[in-house]
């Protein structure tokens, strides 16, 4: 009886030493989850943002950086001071979403860095809806010519 009891000890001894790293490293595939949603989400909100001021850039875009900033609040895991900025011209509409993502103690050890940037950009072509409408039934129209609909 004395040497299953001993057994049972040593295995509960090794397996309080393995909780220490396996929790290390849950913890750290966590965090770097968190840090792939909020650099994707970021890139993602540029581009909702990039592409809303390149349809509307013909109006005054005052109104899409205060926009930008209901869209991406509180919608970042990890991410802390979030900030998204929209300017748009007759030519480019230019979206960009940056933060801070501040990695905790242990995974610092692995890392080496204490915060990681989460940054996109996007820059898009504005359009306008009605040209590109256009452009459309003038194609269609062209389609139809050629196959001997139209005359």
């Amino acid at each position: 009886m004395r040497i299953e009891k001993k057994w049972k000890a040593s295995y509960t001894l090794e397996a309080s030493l393995l909780m220490g790293p396996i929790l290390a490293v849950l913890v750290f595939v966590m965090e770097m989850g968190f840090l792939l949603h909020d650099k994707a989400f970021a890139k993602c909100a540029a581009y909702e943002m990039a592409v809303c001021a390149s349809l509307q850039a013909d109006e005054k875009g005052q109104h899409l950086t205060e926009a930008a900033g209901k869209l991406i609040k509180g919608r970042f895991l990890g991410t802390r001071e979030a900030a998204c900025r929209v300017s748009c011209d007759k030519k480019n509409a230019v979206s960009s979403c940056s933060g801070g993502f501040s990695l905790p103690g242990m995974i610092r050890l692995f890392c080496g860095e204490s915060a990681v940037t989460v940054d996109a950009k996007v820059t898009l072509t504005a359009e306008r809806p009605s040209r590109r409408i256009q452009k459309i039934r003038g194609m269609m129209k062209i389609a139809d010519t050629v196959r001997g609909k139209g005359n």
